[in-house]
């Protein structure tokens, strides 16, 4: 995880990807399906709680991602079947960097980027990780070496 700068009076960000669909080509519609679940599942559970789930794809802009469609119409559904109020306030889908958002580009500038990391935690390898690590620098390094011994 990569802290980012908090807005003032806007609810913490918590921004993340679409795991394991682009390099390792985990099925778009199985993880909509699996991620609109735990997305709900979350909300379900901190209606209370005052934070906003981004969901980030790389894609050029939010029309001609089909990673956005598919897990906006995915948790749109779950929402419906579970009678749950959409609210754009706790839930919203973006294109663009997720390392380098901010308020011009996203709904909200994320408080947090997380994401799945490999077996090391290291920055090898590409995708998020990597973007995450190279956004981070060796402070992220240093600390992700702390915590992995092998």
């Amino acid at each position: 995880m990569c802290t980012l700068q908090r807005d003032g009076a806007a609810p913490p960000t918590l921004a993340f990807p679409s795991l394991s669909t682009g390099v390792f080509q985990f099925d778009l519609h199985r993880a909509a399906r699996v991620a609109s679940v735990a997305i709900c599942d979350f909300l379900e559970a901190h209606h209370d709680l005052d934070v906003r789930l981004l969901l980030v794809d790389f894609a050029p802009s939010a029309e001609q991602s089909e990673v956005l469609r598919l897990f906006s119409a995915a948790v749109s559904s779950e929402l419906s079947r579970r009678r749950l109020p959409t609210d754009p306030r706790r839930f919203g889908v973006t294109a663009g960097d997720i390392v380098r958002l901010s308020c011009s580009t996203a709904p909200a500038r994320p408080f947090a980027v997380v994401n799945a990391a490999n077996r090391s935690l290291s920055g090898r390898g590409s995708g998020v990780n990597r973007a995450v690590h190279d956004a981070c620098g060796r402070a992220l390094e240093k600390a992700t070496r702390a915590l992995h011994r092998p």
